[in-house]
């Protein structure tokens, strides 16, 4: 069931470029998955702008607390970094499928596009022990851009970091360039990605190759209403127009039909 309430924010902190950490009280009796997401109300009772809520997935969700990561872009996430503790945001929750949990995998690969990163963490930290082995694959712009890394090295030694820019610490590059090296064929992989939709593409070129791979992503399409009456977050999926904030935003990354 979608509910809408209003949730007092306990930390709103900046913890990257541009990059924001906001922690809220939530309701510790909902069952909350890695890949789902909220929809919050940026404008306050006397104004109508920004009109339209703002879909954040979910990065953590402990006891009562609630996480998510953000990036201020525009007019909306600029509003949302500055909400104080205390202050209450509605949201719209709790909202679209999950990654699948799953046993009977050797390996997980789990690869972060920049801001993509939130719901990998949050499905390494709830389903690491499913593993014999882990690899977090991370991309940024920068290394100013990056977060969560000491957080991530609690679950997985294998932490495997490039960015676009020059780097004295880390690859340069993307980082779908250096994923094939850690593929093995014999062993049964799950895949699970999220960033944007360039990520995907290559991606789904390298797993053409390995059909020991079970590879699925949560896609980041714009999500005005989040629960499927405006429909502008459709996508094409195995052939047909699904809408990504009810049918997913996770899906399985062979069926996703892109344009480039």
């Amino acid at each position: 069931m979608i509910c809408s309430k209003n949730f007092k924010i306990i930390s709103n902190k900046q913890i990257a470029d541009k990059i924001f950490k906001m922690e809220i009280e939530f309701n510790k009796n909902i069952n909350i998955l890695p890949g789902q997401f909220i929809n919050i109300l940026i404008s306050d009772e006397k104004t109508s702008d920004p009109l339209l809520r703002r879909p954040i997935s979910v990065a953590d969700f402990d006891n009562n607390i609630l996480a998510i990561i953000y990036q201020v872009i525009g007019k909306g996430t600029k509003i949302l970094s500055q909400k104080k503790q205390n202050e209450d945001l509605n949201i719209l929750y709790i909202l679209g499928n999950s990654f699948p949990e799953v046993t009977n995998f050797d390996t997980l690969f789990l690869i972060a596009g920049g801001i993509g990163l939130p719901p990998l963490y949050f499905y390494l930290k709830k389903y690491h022990f499913n593993f014999k082995n882990i690899y977090f694959f991370y991309g940024a712009k920068n290394e100013n851009k990056l977060f969560f890394t000491e957080k991530i090295k609690k679950y997985t030694t294998n932490l495997i970091i490039s960015t676009e820019q020059k780097s004295n610490k880390y690859y340069q590059g993307l980082i779908t360039d250096i994923i094939h090296k850690y593929i093995k064929d014999t062993e049964k992989i799950l895949l699970l990605t999220c960033g944007p939709e360039g990520l995907f593409v290559s991606l789904q070129k390298i797993i053409t190759h390995y059909p020991n791979i079970n590879a699925f992503a949560s896609l980041e399409n714009y999500m005005a209403c989040g629960y499927g009456v405006c429909n502008g977050c459709a996508q094409k999926i195995n052939g047909e127009y699904k809408k990504v904030c009810v049918d997913g935003p996770v899906f399985n990354l062979r069926e996703i039909n892109f344009t480039q």
